[in-house]
């Protein structure tokens, strides 16, 4: 019912009027307007005795309801037809706006409650009338009338009673359509053939072929207990089904044949019992009569049974092809329910593949079902033969899914987990291919194996995703190959190195990672460091606002979908048909190249205003909007049509999707090492230092430890180098001073007389503060040293050359003098040698054959420097 409130604009005054004379509250007062509250709180929602309008629809509904399941449709629609032109009639005739008003739905409320059914009152049965007993007359004597009764001819009969009852069962029995010779034979043959006792004790009202009468009839339409172990078998037959019996005649050939021939068959069930059996049996029915579980889970057929149209080589022949069947799938349906029990505990991908299963064997007991009512009905005639050709495609399905199930799951007790999910991945996707080699004979296998398989890989796709979207390591069942070493921080220096590896790296990768990802090892490894790296930083957010894709399974799914519709549309213009509206294109929009544009624009308007106008209403968002079972139904019937390689096909889908969600935080935490953290600077002092760029300051530097180590002083002393390498940076790279360390190691420097090889144990340290250290690591670095060194021993020979004089070569070869004065003295030195000794000349020839040989390796010296200063270290 409406509130009063509406129907009444004064009732605000009214209320506030009867609360004042009542209880005499000033208008002001918090009393006053708390009791005006509950004075309209009741006026509006309580309903007194008044009907419910609810109530009486409900009424009505279940009225018509029972009418129609008691298959009275006309009259449920007349009656709801009536009630609803009740409802819309005006309650006076000045107002007509007065409709469905509480005086309606009273009556209808009343002629419901007087029109209750018959039913809900106990019924008392009618007394009846005790019928006057008349006084018996002894009708025969009186006719007789002393006469005997072998004079007249008049059969004798002894202890016959006739009454009225007797001749109404006589008249039911001539009209109940059993002849005669029908009632006689099955008089005889239960009388020879063993009575139906139901097993069941507590079962009362059951009737047996010898109840009433007629019990011909009732033996015509029961079903014998052929399960009870009996030596003696039931099997009724009339006239009408006297025909030639296959299993008959096969036994006496057998007999002619061989005179030892003893046929165990005892049994005779109808095929009908058979095709039930075999469906009980293969939905998981177990002691069946027909079929027999032994131990491990095998499944035998019961001897000496027999089918009178069928040999015992041809039905043994089609029972045990059910009963194979029947074990294979008895063992998966076992499998399921080991995995799904709770004490168990399965991996993340375990499940998925169970749960794959288990929606397949719904469908295939829904279709067993579906027979079994079929065979209820008696609609249609289901033989053997045909259930074997009905449930031919299913039984090849289960026997390869038992085939996966044997490979991938069976015999893997003592293997780790992620071995365990590494191996049923690749078994499923290579019997996708394997599959799929075989052309279209094997199309069906192709969609079950594919759709398994994207069930499957669903949570190794999604810890992935996991992983290089947010960083964290979720795998509390250690069945994937990313394995993230907890003692390690982010902010360690062995953090990119060591904190995260592969799980079993002693291992070999094909082991551990599943064939379809093992070139995107480094990739993914790389990706989910970084976004951990980033998360360290305290920038995770920034990477979430640029992230726009949804999960990577489903992002998957709908790339499937998406090439398989453009492949379909392509051949069908090259055919030059139309585009099927039902077919796979339903589920992708037209205008998807358009909406990936305005989505990378991030107008929200003009999206919404795009999809709006645009896209049909049915088809808007499909792909986020349709199920999971939907899109892989849909990939299933694309494939079917498929003409390239479905590993092309998985492989071009996967790949971008993979590239894509690892290059995003890959790239992401380059540009903000480069921004926030000054990478390039950094790099840049590399270069400066270890590649001697900066000439100037790097060249005070070595220059002061090739004059002590040509003059024999010993340079080698740590505190000394790095105070000469301080001096030299501090003009021009005050902030280098502190983070460039000279360091020697004595294990590195091979003799003091040659000067290129005591250069062996310098080695520069750059200290990078974190997260740049992550890149400019000790392993870095050590590449660096090693050209650092090469640089600084083709600087030393090129000095050695720039510095060396041939003054010092006399007519008698001296030797050169050893002495520690420096090289102005030494040149004076040798000036006044050569004009005082004017009785020994210098060679002039061997002079000049030093001066060519010295510009020759100053020629190739200076070139190779050239070109590793210029070309090399340049790019």
């Amino acid at each position: 019912m409406a509130p009063i409130s509406l129907k009444d604009p004064n009732i605000q005054a009214l209320a506030e009027e009867l609360v004042k004379e009542l209880t005499s509250f000033k208008r002001s007062s918090r009393n006053f307007t708390l009791s005006v509250q509950f004075v309209l709180s009741n006026f509006r929602y309580h309903q007194f005795l008044d009907v419910n309008s609810q109530k009486v629809e409900r009424n009505i509904d279940g009225v018509c309801q029972k009418l129609k399941v008691h298959s009275q449709l006309e009259k449920a629609e007349i009656l709801r037809d009536l009630c609803n032109k009740f409802l819309n009639l005006p309650l006076t005739t000045q107002s007509q706006e007065l409709i469905k008003t509480d005086a309606h739905y009273s009556l209808i409320l009343l002629l419901l409650t007087l029109a209750d059914s018959p039913t809900n009152v106990d019924y008392e049965p009618p007394q009846s009338q005790q019928s006057s007993e008349e006084e018996w007359f002894d009708w025969k004597s009186y006719l007789l009338d002393g006469e005997e009764e072998e004079i007249l001819g008049l059969p004798v009969q002894y202890d016959q009673d006739w009454s009225d009852e007797e001749d109404e069962d006589l008249d039911v029995i001539s009209d109940s359509g059993i002849s005669a010779v029908e009632r006689q034979l099955a008089d005889n043959e239960e009388e020879s053939q063993r009575s139906v006792e139901h097993n069941v004790s507590d079962r009362e009202g059951i009737i047996s072929p010898r109840d009433g009468r007629d019990g011909s009839w009732i033996s015509d339409h029961i079903v014998p207990q052929y399960w009870e172990n009996t030596s003696n078998n039931f099997t009724h037959t009339n006239t009408s089904e006297w025909n030639c019996s296959i299993a008959e005649s096969w036994d006496s050939y057998q007999s002619g044949r061989n005179p030892f021939y003893h046929s165990n068959c005892n049994k005779t069930l109808t095929e009908t019992q058979i095709v039930r059996e075999t469906l009980w049996m293969l939905a998981g029915a177990q002691n069946t009569f027909v079929y027999r579980h032994r131990q491990y889970g095998r499944i035998t057929v019961q001897g000496g049974i027999q089918v009178l149209h069928l040999t015992p080589e041809s039905l043994s022949s089609l029972l045990s092809s059910f009963a194979l069947a029947g074990e294979e799938s008895l063992f998966l349906q076992k499998f399921i329910l080991s995995v799904v029990d709770p004490q168990s505990k399965p991996t993340q991908t375990l499940q998925a593949f169970v749960n794959s299963l288990s929606g397949y064997f719904r469908e295939f007991k829904s279709l067993l079902s579906s027979l079994e009512k079929d065979i209820i009905k008696q609609e249609e005639s289901i033989s053997l033969f045909l259930l074997q050709n009905k449930l031919r495609t299913k039984l090849e399905e289960i026997s390869s899914l038992y085939n996966i199930y044997r490979a991938a799951i069976l015999n893997t007790e003592g293997i780790n987990t992620a071995k365990k999910t590494c191996r049923l991945l690749t078994t499923l996707y290579r019997n996708i291919i394997q599959a799929d080699g075989l052309g279209s004979a094997a199309k069906w296998k192709v969609n079950l194996f594919l759709k398994i398989f994207l069930q499957t890989v669903e949570p190794c796709l999604r810890f992935i995703d996991q992983w290089v979207t947010s960083g964290h390591v979720h795998d509390p069942h250690d069945e994937f190959f990313i394995e993230r070493v907890q003692s390690i921080a982010v902010d360690s220096e062995t953090f990119w190195s060591d904190g995260v590896v592969l799980r079993c790296a002693n291992q070999p990768l094909d082991s551990v990672v599943p064939c379809f990802l093992q070139d995107f090892v480094d990739q993914i490894f790389r990706a989910g460091k970084s976004v951990e790296l980033i998360e360290g930083l305290g920038k995770i957010g920034k990477l979430h606002s640029f992230q726009t894709r949804g999960p990577l399974h489903q992002e998957f799914l709908d790339k499937l979908l998406t090439t398989l519709s453009d492949i379909s549309k392509a051949s069908n213009e090259e055919d030059g048909s139309a585009v099927d509206e039902t077919s796979l294109l339903n589920t992708i929009t037209d205008s998807n190249q358009i909406m990936s544009v305005i989505e990378d624009t991030g107008d929200h308007v003009l999206k919404l205003a795009f999809v709006e106008t645009e896209a049909p209403v049915d088809q808007r968002y499909s792909l986020q909007k349709s199920s999971t079972a939907e899109k892989l139904d849909r990939i299933c019937s694309g494939v079917c049509k498929l003409l390239k390689p479905v590993e092309l096909l998985l492989s071009e889908c996967l790949t971008p999707l993979l590239e894509d969600c690892c290059t995003q935080g890959s790239c992401f935490v380059i540009h903000l090492l480069k921004t926030d953290y000054c990478l390039l600077d950094h790099l840049a002092a590399m270069r400066n230092f270890f590649l001697l760029e900066a000439g100037d300051a790097m060249h005070q530097f070595y220059i002061e430890i090739f004059n002590k180590a040509r003059h024999r002083v010993t340079w080698q002393d740590i505190s000394f180098l790095n105070s000469l390498i301080q001096e030299a940076l501090q003009p021009r790279f005050p902030d280098a001073v502190e983070r460039l360390v000279v360091g020697f190691s004595s294990n590195g420097a091979s003799s003091r007389k040659q000067l290129g090889a005591s250069l062996q144990g310098l080695t520069l340290n750059y200290r990078a503060p974190w997260p740049v250290s992550i890149i400019i690591d000790s392993s870095c670095q050590k590449l660096y040293n090693l050209v650092f060194l090469f640089l600084l021993e083709l600087k030393q020979a090129k000095w050695s050359l720039d510095e060396l004089r041939f003054s010092d070569l006399r007519g008698n070869r001296r030797q050169m003098k050893t002495d520690d004065t420096d090289d102005e003295n030494e040149t004076e030195d040798d000036g006044q040698t050569s004009e005082s000794g004017s009785g020994s000349p210098p060679d002039q020839k061997l002079q000049h054959k030093m001066c060519v040989f010295r510009f020759k390796l100053m020629q190739f010296i200076n070139c190779i420097h050239n070109h590793f200063m210029t070309r090399v270290s340049g790019t």
